[in-house]
């Protein structure tokens, strides 16, 4: 089905006021297309289409919004909402909304942050522009020596269901003196990363 055709029976559900339809629909998108469908509505419908996502998909979309939409969902949402979304989103990509927002609009959402959150955002925000510490993300996952990466992606497996629903791609930090698995890395992980998503 083309885009075109998707937008249509999305306005239509909308309007219908069809919601809990509607979200059956948009968990079949992904969150960038959920994102270029908001940002053809007006803020009433935003709001709504934003509230009918499942929480850890609407910060997903929330993070593909442009600023100005951002800042407009941001206005229209209650404090309980923002804190909700900040908890749901991860840390780069709260920081990096916020550099887009006015001050006044960022002070709201720090205040509906816990402290720890809040101190991370600051400390974040503080790098400058473009600098290591500003594009990295605090996400990851560690592994000890010795392990192979057959026992990494085979603990990846089993503890999956315990990592964030939208864990990074992972980075894998190996010891120097042991080259060889970061080249088994590249060969195999993306096949691994298909096989453990079912």
């Amino acid at each position: 089905m083309e885009w075109e055709q998707i937008s249509e029976k999305l306005d239509a559900m909308l309007e219908a006021g069809r919601h809990s339809e509607m979200r059956g629909a948009l968990r079949l998108l992904n969150a960038v297309d959920i994102a270029q469908y908001m940002s053809g509505l007006d803020r009433e419908k935003s709001l709504i289409v934003f509230r009918i996502l499942p929480k850890d998909l609407g910060a997903d979309v929330f993070s593909y919004l442009e600023p100005d939409k951002q800042a407009e969902l941001l206005g229209a949402i209650g404090d309980s909402e923002i804190r909700s979304l900040i908890d749901s989103m991860f840390l780069d990509d709260a920081v990096d909304f916020l550099e887009e927002l006015p001050a006044g609009v960022v002070r709201r959402v720090l205040q509906n942050t816990d402290a720890d959150t809040r101190n991370l955002i600051n400390q974040f925000l503080r790098y400058p522009e473009n600098s290591a510490g500003s594009l990295m993300t605090i996400e990851y996952c560690e592994f000890h020596s010795p392990c192979t990466v057959r026992q990494a992606m085979e603990e990846i497996r089993i503890f999956r269901h315990d990592f964030p629903k939208k864990m990074r791609p992972l980075v894998a930090s190996l010891d120097a003196d042991r080259p060889e698995e970061a080249k088994h890395i590249a060969e195999h992980f993306s096949d691994f990363a298909a096989r453990i998503g079912s």
